[in-house]
Order: C-alpha cells, then sequence, then structure tokens
C-alpha cells in the first residue's frame, strides 16, 4: 500500500502557469507574486454543494447556479473553497463545441429505439447543456513483483492407428496418422518490475468511474499547465476524492495491470496456477481538469445522464425503459408463438 501522505497544496502562477506550493510569495520563474493571486482566484469563485449527487461545482461569485449540472437538482448550498486543497495542475481545453455536443445528443435520442419512454425523449429535449472541467487524479509509481507458476511446454507425438471400414460389401483394414499435443509441466518462479501511469481517476461524485472509462481516452499529452483564466466561461467541479483514496483506487488498478503484464511475460507455451505478489513505491500524482459536457435530468424518480468527451466527441449515455411498451413487445411475441403453434396444429391434423 501506499504511504506517502502530502498535505501542503499548490497554486499555478497566473501569468506563466508554474506550479509553485500554496504560501509561495513569488513565482520563481518569471517573479509575479502569487500570494495575490492565489487570494484573487479564491475569492472570485465559489463553490456550490449539491445535496442531491454530492457534486461539488466551483463557479464564478455572480453566477447563482439553481441546478446540478450532473444530477438536475434545483437546490444548491453555497460554501467557500477551503485554501489548504490541492490546485490543479494541469489542465485540457475543450475542443468539442457545444453545436457539436447538442447534435450528438439529439442523435442518441432518436437512437434510443421503440422501448424508450416517449416523454423521456420529450424531457431530454428540454435539457440544459453544460459544459464543466471535471477533475481527475493521475498516477504514476514504481512496482516490483514476485511471482511464481506452472508453466506449459508443448510437445507432439506422431500416433499410427489402425481401424477397420467397409468397402464394396468388404471389411478392410487401414491405417492412419494423426499429431497428438501433449504438455509437459514444471515450476517457475522470478521477479518483475515496470513503472505504471496513464490511469485517470474520477475525483467527482457527479461523474461516477464507470462514465469516466466510457468516455475514455482523453488525449492526456495535451494538457497544459493550469492557469485561472482557462476556467473563464466554464463550470469546474472541485475534487471530492481525495488523493490518498484515488491512490488507492490507482494502485488497484495497477495491481490488475501488474499481474496480466507477467502473465504476458511468462516463457513457455502455457501457463497456470500464477500467483503474483506486489508492491508499489515512488507514487507521484497530477490534478487534471478534463472537459466534459453533461446532459442531466430526473425521470421517474432516477437521475440520467448524456456525456460526451469535450476533447475528442465520444459519447455515453443511459436511458429507461418503458415497462409498459417492453409488456406489450412480450404480448405481441406470446400470440405469434400462439397463432404459429396453431397453424401447425391444424397442419398436421388435415395430414
Amino acid at each position: 500500500m501506499l504511504t506517502e501522505e502530502r498535505t501542503a497544496g499548490w497554486v499555478s502562477c497566473p501569468k506563466c502557469s508554474r506550479r509553485a506550493r500554496r504560501g509561495q510569495n513569488f513565482c520563481e520563474l518569471c517573479g509575479v507574486r502569487l500570494h495575490d493571486a492565489a487570494e484573487e482566484e479564491s475569492s472570485s469563485r465559489g463553490r456550490y454543494s449539491c445535496e442531491g449527487c454530492g457534486a461539488s461545482v466551483v463557479v464564478p461569485r455572480e453566477e447563482r447556479t439553481t441546478t446540478c449540472a450532473f444530477c438536475g437538482t434545483p437546490y444548491v448550498r453555497l460554501g467557500e473553497i477551503s485554501a489548504e486543497r490541492f490546485a490543479p495542475e494541469f489542465v485540457l481545453p475543450f475542443t468539442v463545441g457545444r453545436r457539436d455536443a447538442e447534435d450528438a445528443f439529439r442523435r442518441w435520442l432518436r437512437a434510443g429505439g421503440w422501448f424508450c419512454p416517449g416523454d423521456f425523449r420529450d424531457r431530454g429535449r428540454l435539457s440544459v447543456l453544460r459544459g464543466v472541467y471535471v477533475p481527475f487524479w493521475s498516477f504514476t509509481m514504481r512496482s516490483e513483483s514476485s511471482w511464481r507458476a506452472r508453466i506449459g511446454e508443448y510437445w507432439w507425438e506422431t500416433v499410427v492407428e489402425t481401424y477397420t471400414t467397409t468397402v464394396n460389401g468388404k471389411t478392410v483394414t487401414r491405417t492412419r496418422t494423426r499429431r497428438v499435443r501433449h504438455t509437459e509441466w514444471y515450476p517457475l518462479a522470478g521477479r518483475f518490475h515496470q513503472f505504471h501511469s496513464g490511469y485517470l481517476v474520477s475525483a467527482s461524485k457527479g461523474l461516477p468511474q464507470a462514465t469516466a472509462d466510457a468516455l475514455h481516452p482523453f488525449p492526456v499529452t495535451e494538457v497544459t499547465r493550469y492557469a485561472p483564466h482557462f476556467l473563464s466561461g466554464w463550470l469546474c467541479e472541485e475534487y471530492t476524492l481525495e488523493r490518498t483514496d484515488a491512490a488507492r483506487i490507482s494502485e488497484e488498478e495497477f495491481r490488475q495491470r501488474e499481474a496480466r503484464d507477467v502473465t504476458a511475460f511468462l516463457p513457455g507455451d502455457c501457463s497456470s496456477d500464477v500467483e503474483v505478489s506486489s508492491s508499489f513505491h515512488d507514487p507521484s500524482e497530477d490534478l487534471i481538469l478534463l472537459p466534459v459536457w453533461v446532459f442531466a435530468y430526473s425521470y421517474q424518480n432516477r437521475v440520467y445522464r448524456f456525456t460526451v468527451n469535450g476533447a475528442t466527441g465520444r459519447s455515453h449515455g443511459d436511458r429507461p425503459v418503458s415497462r409498459a411498451r417492453v409488456a406489450v413487445a412480450v404480448l405481441l411475441v406470446v400470440i405469434l408463438v400462439a397463432l404459429l403453434v396453431g397453424m401447425v396444429a391444424l397442419v398436421a391434423g388435415g395430414m
């Protein structure tokens, strides 16, 4: 398990975006005073906490948001931004425009099919599209593993078989050869190590990890250093998943990757009883803001979302299924089967 803790937050220089520890007075690169910049950024934006899904969205002070971007809850509670929290280090700007996201949403609505309730489509057309910068934790760490397994190597044996068959009414004896595969097993153990990175852990309560995974990949190689001006005109969710919790999620993902990589690394033609014991060291993290377009609406006391990757246009959504329409479809199938059975019975009785 990872044991490293970090209590100090970070702030980015508003001029050159260089990263500095919170409380540092001047930027080491360009000399801009950081204390005033950090206070200005904090005082110019407020935090709204949704009592529906738990999302914590940072908005300009002058904006009086009345609905949550992630679940459509009409009431949000105004709070303050803590100065002790981590500031984002990188941001990936929006490149997919509002019109493209709306077109993707309309196509998704039309593709709902007959089982999608009609009033759901009507409500979806009235939904509000919000562009949100969603926080993600990205970890890099080094793994060290020991493993043991049974390694199988194939070898082939040529077998000659004698059989009898009938040819022109006579019984004849013939032979045939075939190759039979055998596996020779032997135990093996060793060590394995590598660096892991590239897994993005959603730090948002409004955007679950499963939904975030469905929007991957994000072009993280195109991120730039965070500066407050990137958020101008956009909502930004404050992270609600702490670094230590995100580190455990990332470590579990890397542990599974390690087991797969070790299995692929093993010699021989096959393997079994693979056991891998891994430990992780030298973790480092980045807090990244990634762009997401969000349609959220409530239907029959359940929240449905349609999300669009604001950098690639990849989309994901979930929609309800009309129980009444499903029941009608099942009834039609039952009637059709009964008619077919009756027709078969009539044909059989007339013969």
